[in-house]
């Protein structure tokens, strides 16, 4: 008895001491900042958008999106409006997708240049579909220039695994942790975000899927 008591003592200094450190040191800041990479701008032949979460799942394209699809649409549009790309792929299952395409469409995107891949999961999917969508996609050189968009914790894990399928893209990363992080409100989801991401890349390395 004695013995569990100590180790629900230690467990709750342990869960204070993490506490103290995400509430009150730049640790979210700086996680997002070391999961990121490259901060590509320019002009590319594709852009891929990358999508996040909804704010409910499964509820379709006419479905609000969840606070990182947003922040990576806003993202994308910005970058439309500086950058020239020929395509731009959104990808995301379970009308995530649709949703994307139809906020940058209302932002000034052209329709015909929006190509939806609706069927990914996971980001090695991602990968996998979207160069099946370039590898049968006409208008394009025969090796296209692709910069993919994604928020920033996710981006390390992403430009691997696009790499891994053949695929030597560039990548913008979204400040979205990296913004979360300069919030005390918002700073625990970040850093729930970053450690979901942590061991998504340790697995994605151990699986060979990067």
């Amino acid at each position: 008895m004695r013995r569990a008591l100590r180790l629900v003592k230690a467990l709750c200094a342990l869960l204070g001491l993490l506490m103290l450190v995400v509430s009150l040191t730049p640790l979210v800041p700086l996680a997002a900042s070391r999961l990121a990479v490259d901060w590509y701008q320019g002009d590319a032949d594709v852009l891929v958008v990358l999508g996040g979460s909804m704010l409910v799942d499964g509820t379709g394209p006419q479905a609000s999106l969840g606070y990182d699809s947003y922040l990576r649409c806003t993202y994308a549009v910005w970058n439309l409006q500086q950058y020239r790309y020929t395509y731009v792929i959104i990808s995301g299952p379970d009308g995530l997708a649709e949703a994307m395409a139809n906020f940058l469409a209302w932002r000034g995107a052209k329709p015909e240049r929006l190509l939806i891949e609706n069927a990914a999961r996971t980001t090695s999917e991602n990968a996998q579909f979207v160069k099946n969508i370039l590898d049968r996609q006409g208008g394009l050189p025969p090796h296209p220039k692709i910069a993919i968009l994604t928020s920033d914790y996710h981006t390390r894990r992403a430009q691997l695994v696009f790499r891994h399928v053949g695929m030597p893209v560039r990548v913008i990363p979204v400040p979205d942790a990296g913004k979360a992080g300069q919030s005390i409100r918002l700073r625990w989801n970040a850093f729930l975000e970053e450690m979901e991401e942590i061991v998504k890349f340790a697995f994605y390395k151990l699986s060979g899927k990067m």
